[in-house]
């Protein structure tokens, strides 16, 4: 249910938020920290506005009896399985209070007799009709889910007992319309919504232990009580905390002056329809950092660029005439516009990097950047460039009638891959006996993690200026291989001057290339206003385990726990059970965190949400804080080539890209890419190489710049000189996650 309702938006805009404390999945009788969980979350429920139950429940007749709440009840299935008799069988309200007599004596031990029909105030259960309960004598006032607690008076219309099918509660199995049912108010799923401009209703929902007890949850004061008290009280001063929102955020208000243009990054004008790409507009209300402006050379070069993509993209005359070229196999004298194909691959994070290495070198080498998005890529992003309008539009996307069939067939043997071509003599290193009319028509650059050989030479200098005479290069990688290009001596002086700190460089061209498609913002919409939006703070905790290096789940907690405790991350908590200060509304009354936790596992957030639910957390300086952990999705493994996928990772990148605080996992794709976004260096967990735990659980990154995992050799040469220049290495260091891998650094 939680995935259905941030997957895809409600009709009406509202915020549907789901919270379930725990879950133990089996009754456990005589375990003191069970029952002291299941008593919390009792009083929990009794402190909602509407409330379901299963019938017979006990768990549930309390406390709709300390909330005086009138619930629906969900029908138990029979011993064996079935459904109950009578063909389908709604939930249906019951007298507010009274709980169920489940084996009620004989009245006066006549047998025949129905007690449920002598006296006017004992009838039998809807729940158990062997059952008896207390009722009242008068029509029931108030429908379900109408309030009666202590010192609130029954006021306005009466309602008549609603019958036996007034409450839908079979809708709980309908994703579409009637997703809350009659119960709820008719919350129904709509299409994607899109930003945070939207009117925020927040509704949240606790699911208590493995049985199905929903509540929608509108939560006011309470006073300090006893220990088992403490736990419902975290609780829901965590969750009023986090779901109490009139409006989106005070980070998404437009009032806080956030800076739509990145300081000049993003073009200004016309040529984009605000409607069909939302973050580009609202993205930077969220960011928390933004640590680098960008060079004016650097503006300069992009203002070009989006020049030459609306000259020469797809549907201008500029690519079909290099489109007829390529077509006849042949090539020709310069050509007007030149292109560059990217083919990322791979997962998502290194798509990610990929598109943003290869974008920089269609900067360095003055081509139309083009991408080739198989249907497991497609509606993640919205199109980067400003591309006119009517028939002038164009588009970062490459056609479908490209040329150059199957390209996912691309790879380090194809014969027309630099390294190949090298190898059989149809391309030489030599720039001066090369002419645009001598190189084929195209060019396959393969830079993936496999790269080998000649393809390596694609670093050298005269390489460079041999490709730079073929009209089209398809570029394969899933590698970040910028720090390389600052090996070659034709680009170090547009690098410099693009980007005088050397870490800014994925910081600035993510935020410019890579915005959300409509479709997974509205997931990052929905979570962040529903789960985060209004926490004073928030930490990014980003767990990846690999198989090549996989540990117990108990190791890689306690790596996650000494990670933090020595970079001091996560809150603290007193371990014990001293009363939280009261409080009387929940604008006030100690720091509120959120914890957000992005892993393919759930372990770690179960855990992580037990220590700050059974434990208080402390502030610096003394004081409570509120700490509330959430994770949007645990898919288990990486699913390659599924769309939805990939949808929910790249919605939990920029998710995590929002915090203040991130720890990560090294050598991991999809924490370099939430880093560089946010403008964050992050706590980083060292890998487990040959599954042994690292001594040292993490490091602080010199740099937020993602690390190139397999760089050229050092000694590499080019035309018998070393590759990389004594000048190329004061910006580039060993990785702290990867010893063989290199990072820019400042």
């Amino acid at each position: 249910m939680k995935g259905m309702y941030w997957e895809r938006a409600t009709e009406s805009g509202e915020v549907v938020v789901f919270d379930q404390p725990s879950h133990e999945e089996q009754q456990m009788y005589g375990v003191r920290a069970h029952e002291r969980k299941a008593w919390a979350e009792m009083y929990l429920l009794s402190t909602t506005d509407v409330l379901v139950t299963t019938g017979t429940s006990t768990f549930g007749y309390v406390a709709q009896g300390l909330g005086g709440l009138t619930p629906w009840v969900l029908p138990r299935r029979e011993v064996n399985g079935t459904a109950p008799p009578g063909g389908e069988r709604h939930g249906a309200a019951v007298p507010p209070g009274h709980p169920c007599f489940h084996v009620a004596p004989l009245y006066d031990c006549k047998r025949w007799e129905d007690a449920g029909k002598i006296v006017p105030h004992v009838r039998h259960c809807h729940d158990m009709p062997a059952g008896l309960k207390l009722v009242d004598r008068t029509e029931w006032r108030g429908g379900p889910g109408t309030a009666r607690r202590s010192g609130q008076a029954s006021t306005g219309p009466t309602h008549a007992r609603p019958g036996p099918t007034a409450g839908p509660c079979r809708a709980w199995a309908e994703p579409k319309s009637h997703a809350m049912g009659q119960a709820f108010g008719g919350k129904k799923l709509g299409g994607v919504a899109g930003g945070g401009g939207a009117a925020v209703r927040v509704v949240g929902v606790v699911c208590v232990m493995a049985v199905p007890l929903f509540a929608l949850l509108v939560l006011g004061g309470w006073a300090s009580a006893s220990t088992v008290w403490q736990s419902a009280a975290r609780l829901t001063a965590v969750t009023a905390g986090f779901t109490n929102a009139s409006k989106p955020s005070a980070t998404g208000d437009a009032a806080t002056g956030a800076d739509e243009l990145f300081g000049g990054l993003l073009a200004a004008g016309g040529g984009f329809d605000r409607g069909a790409c939302l973050s580009r507009h609202e993205s930077p209300r969220y960011y928390k950092r933004s640590p680098f402006s960008p060079s004016p050379y650097l503006l300069q070069k992009l203002r070009d660029y989006e020049a030459r993509h609306r000259r020469c993209g797809p549907g201008t005359p500029g690519y079909a005439k290099s489109d007829e070229q390529l077509r006849s196999g042949h090539s020709s004298e310069v050509m007007e516009c030149n292109y560059l194909v990217g083919l990322p691959y791979n997962g998502l994070g290194n798509r990610m990097l990929s598109l943003v290495a290869s974008f920089l070198y269609a900067l360095l080498t003055d081509r139309v950047f083009l991408v080739h998005f198989p249907d497991d890529f497609a509606d993640h992003f919205c199109e980067p460039f400003p591309g006119g309008e009517g028939e002038t539009a164009t588009t970062w996307v490459l056609p479908p009638d490209f040329p150059v069939a199957d390209l996912w067939r691309l790879g380090v043997h194809s014969n027309q891959s630099y390294g190949n071509l090298l190898a059989a003599k149809k391309i030489t290193g030599d720039p001066a006996r090369e002419t645009p009319v001598s190189v084929p028509p195209y060019v396959y650059l393969h830079l993936a993690h496999d790269l080998r050989g000649d393809d390596e030479r694609f670093y050298c200098n005269d390489d460079q200026l041999v490709l730079a005479k073929v009209n089209w290069l398809l570029l394969q990688s899933d590698l970040y291989f910028v720090p390389s290009l600052y090996a070659i001596p034709e680009f170090q002086d547009e690098l410099r001057w693009m980007f005088p700190e050397k870490e800014s460089v994925t910081h600035l061209l993510a935020r410019y290339l890579l915005h959300p498609s409509n479709s997974v913002w509205g997931m990052v919409m929905r979570y962040h206003h529903a789960y985060l939006a209004p926490a004073a703070e928030m930490i990014g905790v980003q767990i990846r385990m690999f198989s090549w290096a996989s540990i117990p789940v108990d190791d890689m907690y306690k790596q996650v726990m000494a990670c933090s405790s020595q970079e001091r991350i996560l809150p603290d908590t007193d371990g014990g059970d001293a009363p939280a200060p009261a409080r009387t509304n929940t604008s006030g009354g100690g720091a509120t965190t959120a914890i957000l936790v992005a892993s393919l596992q759930v372990e770690y957030y179960e855990r992580l949400k037990g220590k700050y639910y059974e434990h208080a957390a402390t502030a610096s300086g003394g004081g409570r804080r509120w700490v509330g952990v959430f994770q949007p999705s645990h898919e288990e493994k990486q699913e390659m080539g599924k769309r939805a996928h990939n949808q929910k990772a790249l919605a939990e990148i920029y998710l995590l890209s929002f915090a203040d605080v991130l720890l990560t996992s090294g050598m991991s794709t999809f924490g370099y890419m939430s880093s560089a976004l946010a403008g964050l260096r992050p706590a980083m967990l060292l890998t487990a190489f040959n599954h042994k735990v690292p001594r040292t659980p993490c490091v602080r990154a010199v740099s937020m710049e993602p690390c190139f995992h397999k760089p050229p050799p050092a000694a590499a040469t080019c035309q018998g000189k070393l590759a990389v220049s004594e000048n190329v290495t004061r910006h580039i260091k060993r990785c702290e996650d990867l010893a063989g891998g290199i990072k820019l650094f400042d």
